[in-house]
């Protein structure tokens, strides 16, 4: 909507509908934006809407005049605004159908009670002196506890208000993205500052501006402070940073952390006088302290890559992320380039120094040495340096340029640092070169020193010389966290492993580390309940909650080790300073939103298999979905208006729906399992079927439910009549949890498919020398075995353990394995003897060698899309192979068992005289003429359960 009345009136609006939509439901948004006599506006933003059954609305409302009031003596009130909003939060993301007059965007979020908005703008004597911007928010919980207190600023000094805009935005987004990374983290990621800043439409007009953003966030107990300044005068005179940025400076105050920086080694804050003259600086107190920065190339610039390599690595010292103290810097530069007629010089001096004080820790100690480093941990480091770049010369043209060339040129750097104290380090290094006449005459000067003892500090514990907690995960402030992770400690050194230790007085012991606790809890202190479960090499732990986090719920992580000692025998907690030895470490995270379906990627197995290809009606009564996940959530409160069932159809929707039953387990490497019973179901035979759990609506409800009508007689021949809606109407539909396709086999169970399939051909026997070592059959058929049924082979992991047929060879009914091998290897040795067995193949006695595959290992073993879209499945016919190789695998068995023998021999080890006689003489026979029976059974994926077998025979003549 456009309408303008011209120097009257002028109106703008417009109104934009979601149906739907994936952040905001159904809802619509309206926008007025009113001028009148050019002298009042109104700008006004709604936003009304339902989510997930939430509803939720955003009023925004700023009044403009020139001006309102005004304050003696000079300030005048030119803008006043306010907003509410309830169950919307603020979101980083830019969405424009949710964002505020002030630019910040809000998105539903049901757990957000109300939020208070307030806006006011103002300026002080004439509108392009000094203008700002300020807002201040209030946001409640549900429970009416608060959320949060916030307060933005925007100040301009010297230029037209008109020409520019909010900053404090784009820092709220910083700000945020702080939070989430845990507080100060990694300085040279973390803390550079937004290349934001208030911009016009035609370039920097303004002298100097600058925004503030502060915030307490009553959930986490944290204090933010964001500050930016920018300064631009004529262009001469400007902040040395990004779009001019003069300081900028952040603040946080926590119960675990707190900070305040104006700048870093990385980013300084500092001002410049043209390409003349460059002053910058940094100060940070409180946590987060970054090591000092190297000195300025032009310092080492005369060095070789190995001198310059040595030097830094002389002054490197790498600090502790969590170390706390202060730091500043301060630099210099200046740069002339003078010319007089034909004659040039050029002049670039540079001088600065850092400082930091640290404070490594009461437990602190320089690696290598005894005793507490610093002061009581505090130590300090310093470094100076400067630089001298000059030069004359003369100009002069050459082949049609105009070159310069030096007459003498001159450079020099140097730099000093130092450590201390206790112990007490010193460093420095002078460099310098020259030139003349172009290099005519040249030379170079070098010369370095180093004095006292380095010190490497160690911040962990004195007997280990490190910290015993490597890490948590998820990370300190992380968001939107799957809710079924598993949150992790990762350790330094093994768990509840002795380690005989030296400390620091000379004195061996011995100790080890246990875990004290690993707990997750909600916010409000409720414990979540799950296990700890501690790796092989104790490296780690692993905290398995009993069922999946909430959705968008915070979290702490706390985990806290104990350092024991071996005293008379018996472990007791070692202490130091009248405490325990011990080292606490916590995080807070927040979950993301909980799937509302079962995603296919945490489906382990089930029965019917996803994309089975033969799947046999009448070979077992149940079916079964076995998930990796805990998904309970999505069973045990069924929304109002549903009721859940699995359903059976064909591709055109014939089926039928049968009621299903879900647990929470702990077996088959599974955490829930949903089971329901196939025996009532007609199923036809090589036809594609889908299986899906659904949420399905009890009633269907009428498009007018919702409606009423009544008649009011208005006189003898006239009725009145009205129809009504009440509130809403909620169509419910459909929600598939989980579905997937299957395709019946021509048989119904696998007994009648193996009466059909008979193997073919005579028994085959091959080998590469005198030992005879497979034995196969062929296997033709028009419906071969899927890619569920056969055995495979991964080159990490060996055979597949989970192929539904199964074939075992019947060891103790095969004469030749009972007389010419059982009697010699199995029944002497036992596979823990065996150090170098490989296990991932076959067993000790290998009852289990024996297979059946693809002979030209077909990639279509299961339903493809295409057979589902079409509707038709092609096939599967193939060529197999049936391989009975059990002398194979006892030849590799004995070979074993002959290194082991031979080894003790090696070694001088007493061996028995079987030992002597098999290591000798014992060679396993070749097959002999004979029965060599199997059984062929057909088993259930992921539960092991055996339903049918039958018994068939290789014979060899």
């Amino acid at each position: 909507m456009h309408y303008k009345a011209e120097n009257t009136l002028s109106i703008d609006g417009a109104v934009e509908i979601k149906k739907g939509d994936e952040i905001y439901g159904n809802g619509f948004r309206g926008d007025l934006d009113v001028k009148l006599l050019n002298k009042y506006g109104l700008n006004a933003v709604g936003v009304f809407g339902k989510k997930d059954g939430n509803r939720y609305f955003l009023a925004d409302v700023l009044l403009e005049a020139d001006p309102f009031f005004t304050i003696p003596p000079c300030i005048s009130v030119s803008g006043l605004g306010g907003g509410l909003y309830r169950h919307m939060d603020q979101t980083l993301k830019d969405y424009s159908f949710g964002k505020a007059i002030s630019g910040i965007c809000y998105v539903p979020n049901e757990k957000v009670g109300f939020g208070f908005l307030a806006h006011t703008n103002l300026y002080v004597a004439q509108k392009n002196t000094l203008n700002a911007k300020t807002s201040f928010e209030v946001q409640f919980n549900d429970n009416w506890g608060l959320n949060y207190v916030q307060f933005k600023g925007d100040v301009a000094f010297m230029r037209d208000p008109k020409k520019w805009g909010g900053l404090s935005e784009g820092m709220m987004a910083r700000v945020k993205q702080q939070e989430q990374a845990g507080g100060v983290g990694n300085l040279k990621q973390e803390y550079r500052p937004s290349e934001e800043k208030p911009k016009d439409n035609g370039g920097s007009d303004g002298i100097l501006s600058a925004s503030v953003l502060m915030k307490y966030d009553n959930t986490s107990k944290i204090f933010n402070m964001d500050l930016k300044t920018y300064l631009n005068i004529a262009g001469i005179i400007k902040g040395t940073g990004a779009n001019d940025m003069l300081v900028w400076a952040k603040a946080r105050f926590g119960d675990s952390d707190w900070y305040l920086h104006m700048g870093t080694p990385d980013n300084r804050c500092g001002v410049k006088v043209l390409d003349f003259v460059k002053l910058d600086s940094y100060f940070m107190l409180g946590n987060g302290l970054p090591e000092l920065p190297p000195p300025p190339d032009k310092v080492l610039s005369d060095l070789s890559a190995d001198q310059k390599d040595d030097f830094l690595r002389r002054i490197h010292n790498d600090m502790p992320s969590s170390g706390k103290g202060i730091a500043f810097g301060l630099g210099f530069n200046t740069h002339l380039k003078p010319s007089v007629g034909p004659f040039y010089a050029k002049l670039d001096i540079g001088a600065g120094g850092e400082f930091m004080l640290a404070d490594y820790g009461k437990n602190a100690y320089c690696k290598g040495r005894e005793g507490t480093l610093g002061i009581n941990g505090w130590y300090a480091e310093a470094q100076i340096w400067a630089y001298l770049d000059a030069a004359v010369g003369l100009q002069a043209k050459l082949f049609g340029k105009r070159r310069n060339f030096d007459i003498i040129a001159l450079h020099a750097g140097t730099c000093l640092k130092g450590m201390g104290p206790n112990p007490f380090y010193f460093t420095g290094i002078i460099t310098g070169s020259y030139s003349v006449l172009g290099g005519l005459i040249k030379g170079k000067c070098h010369i370095d020193f180093e004095c006292g003892t380095k010190c490497e500090p160690v911040k962990g514990g004195p007997l280990l010389g490190e910290d015993m907690i490597a890490q948590i995960t998820p990370g300190n402030g992380d968001k939107d966290v799957s809710v079924f992770a598993a949150p992790q400690l990762l350790l330094n050194v093994a768990s509840e492993t002795e380690m005989t230790i030296e400390d620091n007085r000379g004195e061996k012991g011995t100790y080890r580390i246990i875990l004290d606790h690993f707990t997750v809890k909600k916010e409000d202190g409720t414990k979540v309940e799950g296990k700890s479960v501690r790796s092989d090499d104790g490296l780690s732990y692993t905290f398995d909650p009993e069922e999946a986090f909430e959705s968008t719920t915070p979290y702490t992580v706390s985990a806290r080790v104990l350092f024991q000692k071996k005293s008379s025998g018996r472990w007791v907690t070692y202490t130091e300073d009248g405490g325990d030895y011990a080292e606490e470490k916590t995080v807070r995270f927040t979950s993301g939103k909980r799937p509302d379906h079962i995603l296919p990627e945490h489906i382990l197995c089930a029965y019917p298999q996803l994309r089975q290809y033969n799947f046999y009606p009448k070979e077992w009564k149940d079916g079964y979905i076995l998930v990796k996940e805990n998904y309970s959530y999505l069973f045990t409160t069924v929304p109002e208006g549903y009721m859940q069932r699995v359903r059976v159809e064909t591709l055109d929707g014939k089926g039928k729906d049968i009621t299903f039953s879900s647990k929470t387990i702990s077996q088959y490497g599974a955490k829930y399992e949903i089971d329901f019973n196939l025996s009532g179901l007609q199923f036809g035979k090589n036809e594609i079927y889908r299986l899906s759990v659904l949420n399905i609506p009890k009633e269907q409800a009428k498009i007018d439910a919702n409606v009423s009508r009544s008649e009011t007689s208005v006189s003898d021949e006239i009725t009145q009549r009205k129809i009504e809606a009440e509130g809403e109407l909620d169509i419910l539909e459909t929600k598939e949890l989980t579905s997937y396709c299957f395709r019946t086999s021509k048989f119904n169970t696998f007994k009648e498919k193996l009466a059909y399939l008979k193997l073919s051909g005579n028994v085959v026997v091959s080998g590469s020398d005198a030992l005879i070592k497979n034995m196969t059959r062929n296997l033709i058929t028009d419906e071969f075995p899927d890619g569920f049924e056969y055995q495979y082979l991964d080159s990490k992991t060996g055979f597949s353990k989970d192929n539904m047929i199964v074939m075992t060879p019947l060891l103790d009914q095969t004469e030749w394995y009972k007389n010419s091998i059982f009697i010699h290897a199995y029944k002497e040795y036992k596979a823990s003897q065996l150090s170098n067995k490989d296990t991932r193949y076959h067993n000790f006695p290998p009852n289990n060698a024996m297979i059946v595959f693809n002979a030209y290992f077909a990639q279509h073993d299961r339903l493809n899309d295409n057979e589902i879209n079409s509707g038709t499945p092609t096939g599967l016919p193939g060529e197999g192979i049936a391989r009975y190789y059990v002398v194979y695998q006892c030849d590799q068995d004995v070979r074993a068992i002959k290194d082991i023998v031979g080894r003790k021999m090696l070694n001088k080890q007493t061996i028995s005289g079987h030992d002597q006689d098999f290591y000798n003489y014992y060679e396993p026979k070749p097959y002999t003429p004979g029965d060599y029976p199997f059984k062929v059974s057909y088993r259930l994926p992921g539960k092991n359960i055996i339903t049918s077998s039958v018994t068939e025979k290789f014979v060899v003549q």
